[in-house]
């Protein structure tokens, strides 16, 4: 029963109804006051004020969330802050009207693992300007998970914490504790998809096991959006962990393995096109790995004491993406 926790939390803290109050708002608050898409596009309207209105997890008002659990959920939980939200919009205003790029933003927003639905909309037209209200719901954002196994004779164990929307700014932390008969793992990752509210990404990894450890860091800047011209990124990862080879459920040899990887890459794209995106990328890659044996070895495996492989290489790449969202 692992991790049951964990998933009894996600079932029963997911939005219901109340998330249909994101669509019935959005769609109340264009009415019939501001012109159709065509018109808006036709008469050359630029976005004035962009207004954000965060929702909490549960819809109370109905009567199918206003149980105290669901009250209860609500007040522990932090939503998502407005600044969160409008520096992850790819639109500003005195930026053109364009209805792509509303839905752009929806999608955007919804991939959010805080953000349950979304939905951006012109609530007045004046003088030239276009306001746009952007509606979001959140979702239960804090996961916690305990294991409990046993296999074969032997124990496993492990506890879990994950976030992914620390206090409302929208970074993700996760905490991970393991035992089992061959290691014991501390794991802490770390993830921010919008470093100091510009459009660069952070990932980080640091595991420290009984039999090695490992660390990871990303920080690149990828293609935001499908009008992106282009994109960035970095990526180095050393590892170390002891390797063991059974037969028949029993050891028969071990080794250490030292790896290190670096690469950095860079991508140009045209932007949408006619309904299509190109991207091409390039990168440089370097992989390197060395293995040593601990101790004699202990069945008829033919290695060396100690081998080492060094790959080096540049890379290009190309991607074409449609415009085409179901």
């Amino acid at each position: 029963m692992q991790r049951a926790v964990a998933l009894l939390a996600w079932l029963v803290l997911t939005p219901g109804a109340g998330a249909a109050e994101v669509s019935r708002l959005a769609d109340a608050v264009r009415g019939e006051a501001v012109p159709s898409d065509e018109e808006l596009v036709a008469q050359g309207a630029t976005i004035g004020a962009i207004e954000i209105v965060t929702q909490d997890v549960f819809d109370t008002s109905q009567p199918e969330e206003a149980l105290w659990p669901y009250r209860l959920a609500n007040r522990l939980h932090v939503e998502t802050r407005e600044k969160v939200v409008r520096r992850r919009l790819p639109l500003a205003p005195g930026d053109p009207y364009d209805p792509r790029e509303l839905l752009e933003a929806e999608r955007l927003l919804r991939a959010l693992p805080s953000i349950y639905d979304v939905r951006v909309v012109p609530r007045r037209f004046a003088g030239g300007l276009v306001d746009l209200l952007v509606v979001t719901r959140d979702v239960w954002t804090l996961g916690v998970g305990v294991g409990l196994t046993r296999e074969g004779g032997e124990n496993s164990h492990s506890f879990e914490i994950t976030e992914a929307n620390l206090l409302g700014y929208g970074v993700q932390p996760e905490l991970k504790y393991e035992k089992t008969p061959d290691r014991t793992s501390y794991r802490f990752r770390y993830f921010d998809d919008a470093l100091l509210g510009s459009r660069h990404q952070l990932r980080l990894l640091v595991s420290d096991n009984s039999d090695g450890h490992r660390f990871t860091v990303d920080f690149d800047r990828p293609f935001y959006e499908l009008a992106d011209r282009h994109a960035w990124g970095l990526r180095a990862v050393d590892d170390e962990q002891r390797v063991r080879l059974y037969a028949g459920g029993r050891e028969q040899d071990r080794f250490f393995r030292d790896a290190f990887f670096a690469e950095v890459r860079a991508g140009l794209s045209t932007g949408v096109v006619g309904g299509w995106v190109r991207r091409i990328s390039a990168g440089l890659t370097y992989d390197e790995a060395a293995y040593r044996r601990e101790r004699p070895v202990l069945s008829p495996i033919v290695a060396p004491p100690f081998f080492e492989r060094v790959l080096a290489y540049p890379w290009i790449g190309f991607e074409l993406v449609e415009d085409g969202w179901v």
